[in-house]
C-alpha cells in the first residue's frame, strides 16, 4: 500500500506539506497568440469566462484575452481500491449491509484483551451469573441498523502490537460463536435520553457463561499471571455481523475504558455469595484493526475485481477499501503548441447521486500518480483551497486545480492520471455514485468537466 494514503486512514480533513512550484507569466494576448488559442480550442465549449467562474490568477482587465473551454475529453474508469492498513486507528468499524448499487459490505473489529491487574485471581469456588462484552459507541451509523445478529469469534491467530495489518487480513477463527444463545440479536442503540441529559449507553453483547469458564480456569495456572500469557491463551475476539439487507455499520472506540468484557460471579469460597466481577480491558497496548469485505456479485460494481469498469457514465467511488475513480485528460499536452500558455483557471466538476439512505462522502480527496506509480499530493493542495467538499445543495464536488494543470504542461510533473478517493477510508464505509463526463448528452451541467481557462503571448 502505497504510504501516502495511509494519512487519509482516519482524518476527516488533511493537509500535506510539499515543495510547491511557482510560474509567473506575463499576461497579455496579442493577435497572433489569439490565433493559435483559437485553432487549438476550437470546441463547443470555448467561450470568454465567467467572471464569476472563480479565476482569480488572472486580473480582470484581462478576463477579455483569455479563453476558456469544459468540453475538453476526460477518460474515466472506477478501479478496486488496494487493502488499506487498519490497525491502530482512532475508531474500528462493525456491521454489513447489502447496497443495491455497491454489493454486500461487512466490517468486522478484530482485538486482543488484557487483564485488568498485574494478575487474574480467582475462587476456588464460584458460580458465573453472565458474561458481557461492552463497545462504546463513536457516533457513526450507515444505513438503516435496528437489530442486527452479532458473531463473537474467539480468533486462533497471535496479534502482534508493532505489526501493520490490513482491511483485507484473513484470520483464522474459532467457528462457535460466542454469543449468549438467544442474545444474538441486539438493538443498536447510539443515544438515549434519561432524565432530560442525552447519553450514549455502550452497546452491551451477551456472552455464552462457558467462555468465563474458560477464562477463569485455564488448565495452565500461568495464563493468569502476565498479559503475555493470557495473550498467548487467548488471543483475541472478532466482532462482526450477518449480513443483511437493511443493515448497517457503526463505529466503535475499542480504547475507551468504557469497551471491556467483564465476567459477573459468585464467590463461593467460605459460604460467601456476593456477585462480584473481573474485566478484561482493551487499550492502546493491545492489536486491533479493522476487516473489510466486499461482495460485488448482482451489483452495479460486479467484475470490478477482475477489470476496472467504465466510468463514461457513471463512477463509483467507496471507502472502507472499496473503489476509487481514475480521470486522465488524454489531449491536455496539445495545449502546448501555444507559445508561452498560462493557465488562469482548472476547475474540475464532478455532479453526484445524493442517496437519502447511503449519504454521499462529505469530502473526496485528488491526487495524481507519478512516473514511478506513486500517488502524490497535487500543488494546489498546499498553495490554495483545491476544495473536494461536497456541495449538497448543487450534489456536486470542485476541485480547483489550475497549479497541477500548468505542472503537466510545463512537464514538470510526469503524470498518469488523476485519482478520486475517500478522505476518511480506514473509519467509515460512505460510498458515492459520481457522474461521468457523457453522463447527461442533454443536460451539460450533469456531466464531470474541467473548465480550463488559460491566455498565451
Amino acid at each position: 500500500m502505497n504510504s501516502l494514503i495511509q494519512f487519509m486512514r482516519e482524518s476527516p480533513s488533511w493537509s500535506t506539506k510539499v515543495t510547491h512550484f511557482t510560474q509567473s507569466y506575463k499576461i497579455s494576448l496579442k493577435l497572433l497568440g489569439l490565433f493559435f488559442v483559437a485553432a487549438i480550442l476550437a470546441l463547443p465549449g470555448c467561450k470568454k469566462p465567467d467572471p464569476t467562474s472563480g479565476i482569480d490568477l488572472l486580473p480582470e482587465e484581462d478576463l477579455l484575452n483569455a479563453n476558456r473551454t469544459d468540453t475538453l475529453t476526460l477518460l474515466v474508469q472506477s478501479e478496486r481500491e488496494d487493502s488499506l492498513r487498519t490497525d491502530e486507528l482512532s475508531v474500528s468499524l462493525v456491521g454489513s449491509y447489502v447496497d443495491p448499487k455497491f454489493g454486500m459490505v461487512r466490517a468486522s473489529a478484530v482485538s486482543q484483551l488484557k487483564l485488568s491487574t498485574t494478575s487474574a485471581l480467582f475462587p476456588i469456588a464460584y458460580e458465573v451469573d453472565s458474561i458481557v462484552l461492552y463497545l462504546e459507541y463513536d457516533g457513526y451509523l450507515y444505513g438503516r441498523i435496528g437489530s442486527p445478529y452479532f458473531l463473537v469469534n474467539e480468533i486462533e491467530e497471535s496479534l502482534v502490537l508493532d505489526s501493520n495489518y490490513y482491511s483485507n487480513k484473513q484470520l483464522a477463527v474459532k467457528p462457535d460463536n460466542l454469543m449468549k444463545d438467544g442474545e444474538e440479536r441486539q438493538a443498536i442503540k447510539p443515544f438515549a435520553v434519561l432524565q432530560g441529559t442525552t447519553t450514549i449507553p455502550p452497546l452491551r453483547l451477551p456472552l455464552d457463561e462457558s467462555l468465563a469458564a474458560q477464562l477463569m480456569s485455564p488448565t495452565d495456572p500461568s495464563v493468569l499471571t502476565s498479559d503475555d500469557n493470557f495473550r498467548a491463551y487467548f488471543k483475541g475476539i472478532q466482532i462482526s455481523t450477518l449480513a443483511e439487507a437493511n443493515g448497517g455499520v457503526f463505529n466503535v472506540d475499542l480504547v475507551d475504558p468504557g469497551s471491556r468484557m467483564t465476567i459477573y460471579y459468585r464467590n463461593q469460597d467460605g459460604m460467601l455469595e456476593d456477585t462480584t466481577s473481573y474485566t478484561y480491558t482493551i487499550t492502546t497496548d493491545c492489536a486491533r484493526f479493522t476487516r473489510f469485505e466486499h461482495e460485488y456479485g448482482g451489483s452495479l460494481l460486479q467484475g470490478i475485481e477482475a477489470a476496472p469498469l467504465a466510468g463514461e457514465i457513471s463512477c463509483f467511488i467507496h471507502a472502507a477499501s472499496g473503489s476509487k475513480v481514475k480521470i486522465e485528460i488524454p489531449h491536455l499536452e496539445e495545449f502546448n503548441a501555444l507559445d508561452r500558455r498560462t493557465v488562469n483557471g482548472a476547475d474540475l466538476i464532478i455532479p453526484f447521486d445524493n442517496d437519502p439512505r447511503f449519504a454521499a462522502q462529505e469530502q473526496l480527496v485528488l491526487l495524481y500518480k507519478n512516473s514511478s506509480g506513486e500517488l502524490r499530493v497535487l500543488p494546489d493542495q498546499t498553495s490554495q483551497t483545491i476544495g473536494g467538499l461536497a456541495d449538497f445543495v448543487a450534489n456536486v464536488y470542485r476541485f480547483r486545480i489550475p497549479r497541477y494543470i500548468q505542472g503537466v504542461l510545463d512537464g514538470e510533473i510526469s503524470s498518469q492520471g488523476l485519482y478520486l478517493l475517500s478522505t476518511r477510508a480506514g473509519v467509515s464505509v460512505n460510498r458515492v455514485v459520481c457522474h461521468g463526463p457523457a453522463y447527461s448528452p442533454d443536460v451539460p451541467s450533469q456531466n464531470m468537466r474541467l473548465i480550463l481557462t488559460l491566455s498565451s503571448d
